[in-house]
């Protein structure tokens, strides 16, 4: 290993807002090669800094007793990092050995950590590639161990790690580990970091819950953000296309009921905006959410799956009930039977809020007499379209709510 003094200090820098009761030092794990991002990916601009930056500011914001940055050996890339980043009073050291994985990071850290800091309580491990770490959240974990630090009983073995959970799910970053868990770094291996110890031993875990936005990698991919435009703009996009026809079912229908002639015309092409452009759309929209899951990283909290169950049911009920019983109306009215009735529309709008079911008008042509309406067994299966189509209106309608408001159930 190899240790390197501080450098620059950036104007205007302001004091920590609090300091911690116990002697907290931080580990920055920041010797990733960032293959998947396609490399450089810590001296990546994001709003006008480096990532790395980021999280270096915001481990300032909280103001540990040391600050250890773990680099990868030295490279072009390794320098530019260092000329791209403003330094404080952090100590940087290497990682000699990354190609063992994330835990030669994690262990050549706390060893640093302890040789420059010998009186430390604990210690934090934060990824260099989150930089929406929130100093708030390290507050709140070093406030859990001063109120708690070790505590234990007859069925709760000390605690010697404290982890955050967020209210909508993520990986358990940063990781504060107090002194009685230093002794299990060093059987740490690959490339999961804490993840591992985390997992195999929740006896000395503490997950503390917090109200920050979750921590996660910034990005996966260079083109992460660009997919993540991309997939939303598709997304949103069908959604207008899919449903937007659907509220201008009513003033058809008004149309339809003043001329009747129309109304096999307004049904054949209420049918086709179902069949042709919701339904379509509609599962599109399923394959752009998805990978939009994927790509974005959004946790599938149960809100969320809610939405999806919903959204699942409402094209199942449009697929096999609401568009069959559509083209049996319409099959019914175009049957002759003497004088014909007006009607309004002629199906409902696969989860359309507004669709109705064709419905009969009491006026026909200037010339004509009223017409008689549709035969009961018609009448009633235009009663069940339309009291469908509001019930999918009213689902839709929950749908909107759950992604909007993202409720916590």
């Amino acid at each position: 290993m190899s240790e390197q003094p501080p450098s620059r200090q950036p104007p205007g820098e302001q004091p920590p807002e609090t300091t911690p009761a116990l002697r907290l030092g931080v580990v920055v794990l920041a010797a990733g090669a960032g293959r998947r991002f396609g490399g450089a990916k810590l001296v990546a601009r994001l709003e006008g800094r480096p990532v790395l930056q980021h999280v270096l500011d915001a481990v300032v914001a909280f103001g540990p007793a040391a600050t250890i940055v773990v680099l990868s050996p030295s490279s072009a890339a390794t320098d530019a990092l260092e000329a791209a980043t403003i330094w404080r009073d952090e100590t940087r050291t290497r990682n000699l050995a990354p190609e063992r994985g994330l835990s030669s990071s994690v262990q050549t850290g706390l060893a640093v950590a302890r040789a420059a800091a010998p009186a430390l309580d604990g210690v934090f491990m934060v990824l260099g590639d989150q930089p929406r770490l929130s100093p708030t959240v390290l507050r709140a974990l070093a406030a859990a161990a001063a109120h708690d630090p070790g505590s234990s009983s007859a069925d709760r073995p000390s605690v010697s790690i404290i982890v955050p959970r967020y209210a909508e799910g993520g990986g358990a970053n940063p990781a504060l580990l107090l002194r009685a868990a230093w002794p299990l770094v060093d059987e740490l291996s690959g490339d999961t970091g804490m993840a591992r110890l985390i997992r195999d031993r929740p006896d000395l875990v503490r997950e503390l819950p917090v109200t920050s936005t979750r921590q996660t990698s910034w990005p996966l991919s260079r083109y992460a953000d660009d997919m993540t435009a991309l997939l939303l703009f598709l997304h949103i996009t069908a959604a207008i296309i899919a449903f937007g026809p659907s509220y201008t079912i009513p003033l058809t229908a008004r149309m339809a009921a003043q001329e009747p002639e129309h109304r096999n015309f307004l049904a054949r092409m209420n049918l086709m905006i179902s069949t042709r452009i919701t339904l379509p759309l509609g599962i599109s929209m399923g394959i752009t959410g998805v990978l939009l899951i994927m790509v974005a990283h959004i946790p599938v909290t149960l809100w969320l799956q809610v939405a999806i169950v919903l959204y699942l049911g409402l094209l199942a009920y449009s697929y096999f009930v609401q568009i069959p019983l559509s083209r049996r109306i319409l099959a019914e009215m175009s049957k002759p039977r003497g004088p014909l009735p007006a009607v309004g529309s002629a199906t409902a709008a696969a989860g359309s809020p507004s669709a109705s079911a064709p419905a009969m008008a009491g006026a026909g042509s200037p010339s004509a007499a009223a017409p008689a309406g549709p035969p009961p067994e018609v009448a009633a299966m235009i009663r069940r379209n339309k009291l469908g189509g509001q019930m999918m209106g009213v689902v839709t309608l929950v749908i909107v709510a759950l992604m909007v408001w993202k409720p916590t159930l």
